[in-house]
């Protein structure tokens, strides 16, 4: 029995360490061979690595490396955020918003992934509150989550650099959160100013973005239409001359009348 036992072990010793290793070859290739990193990361999903269930259906959600098949890509996902992958979950959030439309799904997902001090978990909770995705717009409760994503990564950091690891800094995630904090301080005593409440400043605010896109939208039309009346002048130009040098050269080759 106890052959029995330490052969088991062996054998799932070798298929976790197999794992690993198809899962480092996805990260070796993720971003410079997408298809060869998602072969790899679906061999070790398919061995019980978690990470690699999470990354395989990651790329088949958005399609990267491999044919997009959503419900594929969610289903990996959905094996890996119950086995409690944060990564996964924050994908399955994406999958509820982006592929769904559901807002309160996505969110539930977001706040799961939140629980396990995943940094940009908290970023995008800020950012459903702050434009009242799935819940009522609150800028404070907004303000409080963005200052949660940034304290997260520093407190991340400090733990891998504990652990002799090199510390991991989302920096993507880092400038949109300090961009974010920076928009809702200033809405917020925007809105004290002009006795707006959160909601009615953020209607103001997507106006305006609105206007902005509509203005840079006439501007690129104008210069559009600009740079073809150039070209229309241009031609115009250039077949006049043509045909000034064309005469000339006619009257030269005419004999000389005395």
């Amino acid at each position: 029995m106890s052959q029995i036992n330490t052969l088991s072990k062996w054998v799932c010793d070798l298929r976790v360490g197999l794992a690993k290793s198809f899962y480092n070859l996805g990260i070796k290739y993720e971003g410079v061979d997408d298809t060869r990193a998602y072969k790899w990361y679906l061999r070790s999903a398919k061995l019980g690595c978690v990470s690699g269930q999470s990354q395989a259906g990651t790329l088949l959600l958005f399609g990267s490396g491999v044919t997009q098949d959503v419900e594929e890509g969610r289903r990996w996902l959905l094996k890996a955020a119950e086995l409690d992958c944060e990564h996964a979950c924050f994908r399955m959030a994406q999958y509820h918003f982006e592929f769904k439309g559901d807002s309160t799904q996505s969110l539930w997902w977001y706040e799961k992934a939140a629980d396990m001090k995943y940094a940009p978990a908290f970023m995008m909770i800020g950012e459903f509150n702050e434009f009242g995705l799935g819940v009522e717009v609150n800028f404070e409760i907004a303000k409080m989550y963005y200052q949660l994503a940034i304290d997260c990564v520093l407190e991340s950091s400090e733990r891998r650099a504990k652990k002799g690891k090199p510390p991991v800094i989302l920096t993507d995630y880092i400038d949109r959160t300090n961009e974010a904090l920076n928009r809702i301080n200033y809405n917020i005593e925007w809105g004290r100013e002009t006795n707006r409440t959160d909601a009615q400043v953020v209607v103001a605010m997507l106006e305006y973005y609105e206007r902005q896109d509509q203005y840079e939208q006439e501007q690129s039309q104008q210069a559009t239409n600009s740079q073809a009346q150039t070209d229309v002048a241009g031609k115009a130009i250039d077949v006049e001359t043509y045909q000034k040098t064309k005469d000339q050269a006619d009257n030269k080759s005419q004999p000389t009348i005395h």
